[in-house]
């Protein structure tokens, strides 16, 4: 009861940091979103998919008729097609679907935190539930980026709900946690299946105990996620012919194939970038720490993880062998938020002792080497970093905490800080629905009596109007997506349309 009482003072907590970041955010008349993608693809498609809705009554489209020339409405589906919280917002059309996304990203942002340290709190006690829970929402890939490229985060309640349930299926059998959150997170985005699978099979794996027969058992344990992903085929394979047919081969740096055979560490992957998992130094110190923890669970997923970020090859296939970029890396985030739990729980127990930080510290050098960094004196600073730690382990045990969070809270705040010029301001979200505009347009349409489309050019203030359709029965030839008809575009750059 005492427990319960505590994390309903956290959850009001996160609640407070919550509308804390967002005033942060928002505070120099700004919009929580980004000026060109979040205007005109996160919104502009999730209105699209809602007004479309609207006019034939249909959750599963095929056709984007009004769109870039008219298109497979699965070239889109990156963008939120089938996602649970915008199938929500059909519901409230009264409700402009840029203050929806804010407000479910918000909600989403806040649940992370609650999900996580109700998850925590069944393997430890509140204050290493409570640093658990810290870690995550404070790592600055979830802070900046549930303002902005919000598919990058916006399917963290689900993962934390399989991992939750993955926990129900080794207690008692339980399957329904984990095929409900399966189909969300294929719902929400499927670029992140794999990340997100692969997250799941580290942790039914490291919490396998030595009873347990190693094949059999994890099978069983991760069958519901199987049959999740089979109930989400109706969705996938129609956005695999898409991805397969639309993504352009020049879309990213190609990596030699040879050079990603060997071990490397993209520190941008891991520390500090919001387009990476996002936490600091000593975050990735703790993990190096654990490799070696008396515990044979921390101690499977520390070395697990620490194996996949240093794993160009795995990033690239998680990335759909597109490119070897961090953002895929963000669902990592969850098992390094356990992973410090863990550690706070075993500090504060003295169940740490310095000849593991020392070794963490190593392994800790070692992957700065693997970044072939010619910076000696960034190596010496982690090194030095690393040893404090370390003896701060013995003689200030109870300071790590504080470092930790407070570390990562400093750098969530800069990362804010320094990307503030990205923001969308409130003159530009009125100039996007100035209704002179929509009143103009609503006119042309009511005017014509063919079919026609119109074609967007000019500035880059109308780029970001590539892909909006303000009235009914008004359609266009650009759209601004990753992925598009490859053929379609072909045609345009023949006609030297762009």
């Amino acid at each position: 009861m005492e427990d319960k009482k505590k994390r309903l003072y956290a959850y009001i907590a996160f609640g407070i940091l919550t509308c804390a970041l967002l005033w942060f955010r928002t505070r120099n008349g700004t919009w929580a979103g980004s000026k060109i993608d979040w205007i005109s693809q996160h919104t502009a498609f999730a209105e699209y998919f809602r007004r479309r809705f609207y006019q034939t009554h249909d959750f599963f489209p095929q056709l984007a008729s009004e769109i870039s020339g008219g298109v497979s409405i699965y070239y889109f589906a990156y963008y939120g097609l089938m996602n649970p919280f915008y199938l929500l917002s059909y519901a409230f059309p009264w409700i402009s679907m840029t203050t929806w996304v804010t407000a479910m990203s918000v909600i989403c942002y806040w649940l992370d935190g609650c999900l996580t340290i109700r998850w925590l709190s069944h393997h430890f006690s509140f204050i290493p539930s409570l640093c658990g829970a810290l870690v995550l929402m404070l790592s600055s890939s979830l802070v900046y980026q549930s303002s902005a490229q919000v598919m990058f985060v916006s399917y963290m309640p689900f993962l934390i709900g399989l991992l939750s349930g993955a926990d129900q299926r080794r207690k008692n059998r339980s399957w329904l946690r984990m095929f409900l959150c399966t189909v969300g997170i294929i719902l929400n985005n499927f670029f992140y299946i794999p990340a997100c699978f692969l997250v799941l099979c580290i942790y039914i794996w490291a919490s396998q105990n030595v009873r347990e027969k190693r094949l059999s058992d994890f099978m069983y344990n991760i069958r519901p996620a199987f049959e999740g992903g089979l109930a989400g085929m109706f969705y996938l394979l129609p956005v695999t012919f898409a991805l397969l047919n639309g993504r352009s081969s020049s879309s990213g740096a190609k990596s030699s194939l040879l050079s990603l055979l060997f071990p490397k560490f993209y520190s941008d992957t891991v520390l500090y970038n919001p387009y990476g998992i996002g936490i600091t130094l000593s975050g990735l110190w703790i993990l190096c720490v654990m490799v070696n923890s008396r515990y044979r669970k921390s101690a499977r997923m520390s070395r697990a993880m620490a194996l996949c970020i240093a794993a160009p090859i795995l990033i690239y296939l998680l990335n759909g062998t597109l490119y070897v970029r961090g953002k895929v890396l963000i669902p990592f985030i969850v098992l390094i938020a356990y992973v410090c739990a863990r550690f706070v729980h075993d500090l504060t127990n003295r169940r740490v002792n310095k000849l593991q930080c020392l070794q963490g510290t190593l392994l800790l050098v070692l992957l700065f080497l693997l970044a072939q960094t010619k910076n000696v004196l960034l190596v010496l600073a982690v090194s030095t970093a690393g040893l404090l730690l370390s003896l701060a382990v013995r003689y200030a045990s109870r300071i790590i905490p504080f470092v930790l969070i407070g570390s990562m809270a400093v750098c969530s705040v800069y990362v804010l800080n320094q990307r503030s010029s990205s923001y969308l301001t409130t003159e530009e979200l009125e100039a996007q629905h100035d209704s002179s505009v929509v009143n103009a347009m609503e006119k042309a349409v009511s005017m014509e009596d063919g079919y026609y489309r119109a074609e967007v050019r000019g500035t880059s203030y109308l780029k970001d109007q590539e892909n909006m359709i303000l009235v009914s029965g008004q359609n266009i030839t650009t759209g601004y997506s990753s992925l598009n008809n490859p053929y379609y575009l072909s045609v345009r750059k023949w006609l030297s349309l762009g």
